[in-house]
């Protein structure tokens, strides 16, 4: 497998990981308020509330997405890059994954095959 660099694994984690959790994040309340809300003047009652149950869903949906792929890119990005320990802690500090042992890392969407190749991985790296 071709080794790249940790800076280039951060960049494809943010764009797979990042860029769609804030389009769902926002997207759809912002859709709400747009689409209902009049140009000028007050905003209906049911927007407001559409926009918050939109805001809502979308941070369900947000962490859903972000619980799915982490542990995709984890694999993709751990096969590729040499320094997993600086990878990790460049990964945490551009907000792609949470620190090792957090309880939020326990919210990954990991089948049994993805965990053993996340510790395959990791026990290469010693």
């Amino acid at each position: 497998m071709k080794e790249i660099s940790i800076d280039r694994a951060i960049m494809v984690g943010t764009i797979w990981i990042n860029g769609p959790v804030f389009s769902l994040l926002f997207g759809p309340a912002m859709l709400v308020f747009l689409l209902g809300a009049p140009h000028r003047g007050e905003v209906p009652k049911a927007v407001l509330i559409g926009g918050g149950v939109a805001f809502v869903l979308g941070i369900i949906a947000a962490w859903a997405w972000w619980s799915y792929m982490v542990p995709r890119w984890r694999v993709w990005a751990w096969s590729r890059v040499s320094d997993l320990g600086e990878l990790r802690i460049r990964a945490v500090r551009a907000g792609l994954i949470w620190p090792q042992g957090h309880f939020f890392e326990r919210t990954e969407f990991r089948s049994k095959a993805l965990q053993n190749e996340i510790v395959e991985l990791e026990a290469k790296e010693g």
